[in-house]
This record gives structure tokens, C-alpha cells and sequence, in this order.
């Protein structure tokens, strides 16, 4: 192939979305914000969502909702995006970090259940769910513990939107008080943006005000008094952000087809080979990642793709073998054995929805090549 496959899209945003700019610019567009969330809503089966900046803001968001306080405790995996023990960490409140499933990848209810179950602290306030590559953790098990032990649900659903948990899509269940979701790639620095979803309206009336420096707008004033209210961030989405984020929105079904599409050739293409070993297949997965496991040498491996040209990803790095966490709370690295046994082998393939069925095969017969040399 002439031009090196990337992980994350790297392609001019197309003349549609650049028409619609224009109109923006041209007309001084107003309500793309309220039309995002009234749409993400409808199309994700939720009452109510709050746009943000980024997913890594929404996330530091339903801390803030939650009224998070120093001293407070959430569990969360030890496999999941800098971003989660990050907000957590931010209201000087601490993780409790959890292994994961083998083959999901996402948390363990099994731990949750011991650390719940060992807990003798009133201030363990909830658990944030991490859904991994367009799976779904194990929720009915994790509600289940949350209702037993009085803990609240926060699922972050970034990497799994469109992935749906029985009959409806993942995050919408009531039994869940935040959901956390990412239009767009939040891996990805070129664009995406966040969203807040909930069933509560008085979750969604706080969130509001403090997305914003906790400010208000009263009715019937003039627009430059407000209030302050409460203490918040600047993670309001501006309206161009929005006009393209309802752009993205707008493609999702079909993103989350080809998606799947693509992960249908790599199934096809990819079996029977040495070193590689293709994920298990879950109902209702997305395939917003595809993740498959090099037996050894895993950098190598991946070192060989990038020479000829095929870019990979990672997802994730355990948390507790970063500086910050090991030396935060003096963590070893075998504290977390299955975490450590899926770090060392995963390896995510292209899968973005603009590729083309050439540069797919092409990936495929670079990681046949590899395969066969590798050692």
C-alpha cells in the first residue's frame, strides 16, 4: 500500500462537513449544543445527556455530580483508560483498583465483590464500569453488588458506543446513575467530544450548572448577570464542536457497521495462524476495538507491522504499572495478575469505519507475513 495505515483517522474531515462549517460561519448557527443532546439521546435511549468538551471532562463531570468529596473511595478497574482513576484522583478522593476478566477484558465482579465485601468504609461511594472494545462488563453482577453493598453505577461506555447490554444500548439501563460517552475517538487527538447521560433530572440540572463555573442564568435578566451557584469547570461543547459532533452523530450506525464489517474480514482472514489469537465473540458488541493477543514478543510484533506500514494500538497499559499509581500506593506488578497476563499479549488492529476492504486485506497479509517470521 502507498499510504501507511493509521490507527486513528488522519483523513481531510470530507465536503459535507466542511459545507456545513460554512453554514455555521455564513448563518451564525445557534442551538447545536441542545440539538446534540436532544439527538444523542433519542438515539441512545436515554431522558437526558449533558455535552461536553471531551469524555475525559464528562467523566470528571459525574465526579463533580456525584459531589465527590477528599477522603471518598471508587472502584474502578485496573484496566481502563488513564482518564477514570484520573477524575477520581482530582477531588483528592482515592481508586480502588480491581483486575479484569480474561477474556472481556472489563472489571471482575468477582473482586469488586471481595473488596466490597471487605470494606469498613462509609466513604466507598461507587463503581465505575469500564465497557472494553465494544464489550460489555458483566452488569447484572455488578448491579446486583451495587444494590447489596449501597454503592452507585457509573459506566463508562467511551469505548463501547452503540454496544447494547440485552435489549437496550449500554449506559441506559436506570440502574446505572451516570453514563460516561465519547462521539468520536477519545484515544483520538484530532476530534471527539464528550456526553453526560442520566435518568435523574435533578443529576442533569446540577451537571448543567457545573459544566460552567457553576453559573446561572436567571430568566427575564439581562444576559450578562448571573449567579454562582456551586463550584464547576469550563467543559461546556461550543457550538462549532457540537455542529460536528452531530456530523459524527449523524454516521454512527453506519461507522458501527462497517465496524463490524471489518471485524467479519479479520475473523475470515486472520484464522488458524500461529501467534495471533482472535478475541471471543460476546452478543451485542460493538467491535469499537479489535483486540487480538500475540502469544510473545508482543512489541515485536507490533514493531514488524509499523515497518510495513500498518499502525497498531494498545488499550490498555495497567494502571498500576505507571509511575504516579506504583508509587502513589506502592503497588507491585503482579498485584494484578490477570491485567499483567492480558498487558503483555493484547494488540489492537485498525478498525477504523473509513477503511477500505484493500486496506484491510492489507493488514491481513501483513500480519500473515509477520506471523510466519515471527520468533
Amino acid at each position: 500500500m502507498a499510504e501507511q495505515i493509521t490507527f486513528y483517522s488522519r483523513r481531510p474531515i470530507n465536503d459535507q462537513l466542511l459545507d456545513h462549517c460554512k453554514e455555521f460561519v455564513d448563518r451564525a448557527v445557534e442551538g447545536e449544543v441542545e440539538g446534540l443532546e436532544r439527538r444523542f439521546c433519542e438515539r441512545i435511549g436515554l431522558p437526558h445527556a449533558a455535552a461536553t468538551s471531551r469524555s475525559s471532562n464528562a467523566l470528571h463531570l459525574a465526579m463533580c455530580t456525584l459531589d465527590l468529596k477528599r477522603g471518598d473511595k471508587v472502584i474502578c478497574s485496573v484496566n481502563s483508560y488513564v482518564d477514570v482513576p484520573e477524575a477520581v484522583r482530582h477531588f483528592d478522593a482515592e481508586p480502588i483498583f480491581v483486575d479484569c476478566e480474561r477474556e472481556r477484558y472489563t472489571i471482575d465482579p468477582e473482586r469488586v465483590e471481595d473488596v466490597l465485601r471487605g470494606n469498613k468504609s462509609k466513604k466507598l461511594r461507587a463503581i465505575i464500569v469500564s465497557h472494553i472494545a465494544g464489550k460489555t462488563a458483566d452488569m447484572e453482577a455488578l448491579w446486583d453488588l451495587a444494590e447489596k453493598y449501597n454503592v452507585h453505577v457509573i459506566e463508562d461506555v467511551s469505548d463501547a458506543l452503540t454496544a447494547r447490554y440485552g435489549e437496550k444500548a449500554a449506559g441506559t439501563d436506570e440502574r446505572t446513575l451516570l453514563s460516561v460517552y465519547a462521539i468520536g475517538d477519545k484515544c483520538d487527538r484530532r476530534f471527539h467530544v464528550g456526553m453526560l447521560g442520566m435518568h435523574d433530572e435533578t443529576l442533569l440540572h446540577r451537571a448543567h450548572a457545573k459544566r460552567y463555573h457553576g453559573m446561572v442564568h436567571h430568566k427575564g435578566e439581562v444576559e450578562y448577570l448571573y449567579d454562582v451557584v456551586d463550584i464547576g469547570c469550563a467543559y461546556e461543547l461550543n457550538e462549532m464542536e457540537a455542529l460536528i459532533a452531530n456530523h459524527y452523530l449523524a454516521t454512527l450506525e453506519d461507522d458501527t457497521r462497517r465496524r463490524q464489517e471489518i471485524a467479519a474480514m479479520y475473523r475470515e482472514q486472520l484464522q488458524g495462524l500461529e501467534h495471533v489469537r482472535l478475541p471471543a465473540e460476546t452478543e451485542g458488541e460493538s467491535h469499537y476495538r479489535f483486540i487480538v493477543e500475540i502469544d510473545r514478543n508482543r512489541d515485536s510484533f507490533a514493531r514488524a507491522m509499523r515497518d510495513r506500514g500498518v499502525e497498531t494500538g494498545l488499550h490498555y497499559v495497567p494502571l498500576h504499572t505507571t509511575r504516579y499509581y506504583k508509587e502513589k500506593y506502592g503497588f507491585r506488578l503482579f498485584d494484578f495478575p490477570v491485567a499483567m497476563e492480558v498487558y503483555q499479549k493484547v494488540l489492537s488492529l485498525p478498525n477504523r469505519p473509513d477503511m477500505s476492504d484493500e486496506e484491510v486485506a492489507y493488514v491481513c497479509d501483513v500480519i500473515r507475513e509477520v506471523d510466519r517470521q515471527h520468533i
